[in-house]
């Protein structure tokens, strides 16, 4: 093969790959949400029916937690989102228990057997995990009453960091 006629397919090769590229970015490969950027607003099916929607909940400091039952690390960290939970409902903030791909009787077993009292919500398809790309769970977003993301952690907090957090968001 000609040199010319090697430079043009290699041109074109990668031409096509910069085309797939961006139409992959185009088909919803976002980025990850940032801190100081506006929450994406998501909605999803509650543990106890009907339908939850982030930005429904503007006005109030949101903990928007991806969690899974099967996760040892959420499983840890419960006690310290129940306990703080009932610190701050009465004060506008609201934890939001995003549950990552598990059916909704599993869900339902898991928060009867463990007394949870905030919300849930089930992202059985993974696409609110995915608007925010979850890798990892749990994975906590903190958001401020005028939806925008102030804080981010991948991992699992304590009882004092939770608190910390909303304490900064309500005053």
């Amino acid at each position: 093969m000609r040199p010319v006629l090697k430079w043009l397919l290699l041109v074109t090769l990668l031409v096509a790959a910069g085309a797939f590229l961006a139409a992959c970015a185009d088909q919803g490969q976002s980025a990850v949400p940032k801190v100081g950027q506006p929450a994406p607003d998501i909605s999803l099916p509650r543990l106890d029916g009907g339908t939850v929607r982030l930005a429904d909940l503007r006005g109030k400091v949101v903990m928007l937690n991806f969690w899974a039952t099967y996760c040892p690390s959420c499983k840890d960290e419960l006690p310290a989102m129940a306990a703080v939970y009932k610190q701050v409902s009465d004060k506008g903030g609201v934890i939001l228990a995003v549950d990552q791909s598990e059916d909704t009787d599993t869900v339902r077993k898991f928060a009867e057997d463990n007394g949870l009292t905030f919300p849930i919500a089930l992202d059985a398809q993974g696409g609110a995990g995915g608007v925010y790309a979850v890798r990892y769970i749990p994975t906590t977003y903190f958001v401020d009453k005028n939806g925008i993301i102030r804080y981010s952690k991948v991992g699992p907090m304590d009882q004092d960091t939770i608190s910390s957090y909303f304490a900064s968001l309500l005053n």
